[in-house]
């Protein structure tokens, strides 16, 4: 039985409906009177400030679960085109992990920003030299729109990947007057690298050494009163070149303050403090240490030399030369197989060689030339424009890291 509604103070739907003053007699009226009495109340909720929040915050869901459905980073035409205007620019993607970047584009792009690792997937699907072949000759069509001039493409520089050299050789058989070249700076990073590997005192010393003074305000406070008008031990990242070998040298250059700010500090504070310690009563380390800046100084200032721009060909081959010069005179098992290492690695850059030539020719050095050794549509006009050919692939490694640190204590 359907309840009659009564005027009363006990009967709050009364006070909210006030024209309904009496019995219903009618069972088709009671029906109505109740429906209206829940269309009334449901109506009077919708206005309640909870049930706003509710709704606003089941809408955001939604919509968030479509944007994981639909924005999959492999269709996505917004990564695709952020991608495009990051490379655009010159910013590197890992500028994606900086927070307020990222929340900035989020507001005010209303999408959601993607990571460095994603946006890396925008373009291929896989690197080898197959789509390198497809994207050179696509550049080269974007350059000669109509017919593309394949004798008036004279050097490709590229990494030494393998698939890199593998699609040098492929093209080749399109542009016979080009000639493929490694990145030499690349080349004396692989040399550091082989470095690194031989001292695992030192190694172990700079590893640590990074690791004491991260996040910790008293142990900085200390090092920047006992070693007044000293920066602080620098933070190698092996992905940046020759930071390591400036970071032994370093520690070469100021060993015994670094030693006395470290027997200051309390090994139970950290590991990596009693490890260093370790390393610091090793009898080997000031020995190395001496000897990778009296050897390998010179890699450093070379790595730097060669990402300067508009740096000639001739000057590029120079600072080659001086670190080949250098190390020739190496001694001791660490020194030939470094010295190994740096034969090996020119040894295979045909490209470089066929560069030297060429330069000895612009120099006037070589005044008697075997053209054999050039390709038959070769002509001596075509050695004109090697004058300030590059041979570094790179040129622009610290423009955007040395920013960071303008104002910083290292």
């Amino acid at each position: 039985m359907l309840r009659y509604l009564k005027k009363s103070k006990d009967n709050k739907n009364s006070t909210k409906c006030p024209n309904l003053q009496k019995y219903s007699t009618n069972m088709q009226e009671k029906i109505w009177i109740e429906q209206y009495i829940k269309e009334f109340n449901v109506s009077q909720h919708i206005r309640t400030e909870k049930h706003v929040k509710s709704a606003k915050r089941q809408k955001d869901q939604v919509q968030r679960k479509s944007q994981l459905l639909t924005n999959q980073p492999t269709k996505s035409d917004f990564n695709k085109d952020l991608c495009e205007a990051m490379v655009a620019a010159n910013i590197p993607f890992n500028k994606f992990s900086n927070t307020i970047f990222r929340s900035f584009l989020e507001k005010y792009t209303g999408k959601s920003i993607p990571f460095e690792a994603t946006l890396r997937k925008e373009e291929l699907t896989k690197t080898n030299h197959n789509t390198i072949c497809k994207v050179f000759n696509k550049a080269m069509t974007i350059l000669w729109p109509g017919d593309i001039m394949y004798n008036n493409v004279l050097l490709f520089l590229s990494d030494a990947a393998p698939y890199m050299i593998k699609a040098g050789s492929v093209l080749k058989n399109l542009y016979t007057k080009m000639i493929h070249t490694t990145c030499s700076a690349h080349a004396l990073i692989r040399i550091a690298e082989e470095i690194r590997g031989q001292f695992n005192t030192v190694d172990e010393l700079i590893s640590n050494m990074k690791k004491i003074f991260r996040k910790a305000p008293y142990r900085i406070a200390l090092f920047k009163l006992i070693a007044q008008g000293i920066r602080l031990p620098p933070e190698p990242i092996l992905t940046r070149w020759g930071t390591w070998l400036e970071a032994a040298i370093y520690y070469c250059e100021n060993f015994q303050i670094i030693c006395s700010v470290i027997n200051a500090l309390d090994e139970n504070d950290a590991h990596s403090i009693k490890k260093v310690k370790l390393c610091l009563w090793k009898p080997e380390l000031e020995n190395n240490l001496a000897y990778i800046k009296s050897n390998f100084q010179v890699l450093t200032m070379a790595i730097v030399k060669l990402q300067t721009k508009n740096l000639s060909l001739a000057d590029s081959l120079t600072v080659i030369q001086e670190v080949k010069s250098k190390f020739q005179s190496l001694k001791g098992t660490q020194g030939k197989a470094v010295l190994l290492k740096l034969q090996k690695v020119f040894e295979k850059n045909e490209g470089l060689k066929m560069l030297e030539k060429i330069s000895n020719i612009l120099e006037g050095k070589d005044e008697i030339s075997d053209m054999s050794q050039f390709p038959d549509d070769y002509s001596c006009n075509d050695f004109v424009y090697f004058k300030y050919a590059p041979t570094t692939s790179v040129d622009v490694e610290r423009s955007f890291s040395s920013h960071k640190t303008l104002l910083s204590d290292n």
